[in-house]
């Protein structure tokens, strides 16, 4: 019954290890942020297109992206959330079905069906580039809340 929805990648090493979406650092930092705009952990449902680890952290193969796809397409439809916030490319790319890269489309809002999609970076993206990407996510995120 979540309300918003963020759907990344894949599983990291740690979340391949608790069986559990974003619970490490990305995952912190994902939820601090949200935090920062009054939205709790709550109140977000979380999934990821591909649903366990790549072999060595690799990018998904396009097999596994169209294999693992339906099971995303039934959570989405099962939560029917109002906002999916998809970050990154992998994500970005398979929700919005574009070939287009998350610089282009991120924090920007577009309409399938009766949700509002808004991608965003992904915060390991963050991890590695500072208080600006931060800024960016942050901004991104309060696009969310409106």
């Amino acid at each position: 019954s979540a309300r918003i929805m963020i759907v990344g990648e894949a599983p990291g090493a740690t979340e391949d290890e608790l069986g559990k979406p974003f619970v490490g650092r990305s995952g912190q930092l994902l939820i601090r942020l949200f935090g920062e705009i009054g939205i709790s952990r709550d109140e977000i449902y979380i999934a990821n297109v591909l649903k366990c680890r790549p072999p060595e952290n690799r990018d998904p193969l396009p097999l596994e992206i169209k294999k693992c796809g339906a099971f995303l397409a039934s959570q989405i439809e099962f939560v029917n959330p109002v906002v999916i916030v998809p970050v990154g490319n992998f994500a970005t790319r398979y929700v919005l079905q574009t070939k287009e890269g998350i610089t282009k489309l991120r924090g920007k809002s577009f309409n399938i069906g009766n949700t509002i999609v808004i991608p965003t970076v992904h915060p390991a993206f963050v991890l590695r580039n500072g208080k600006r990407a931060e800024a960016d996510m942050l901004a991104d995120i309060q696009t969310i809340k409106k």
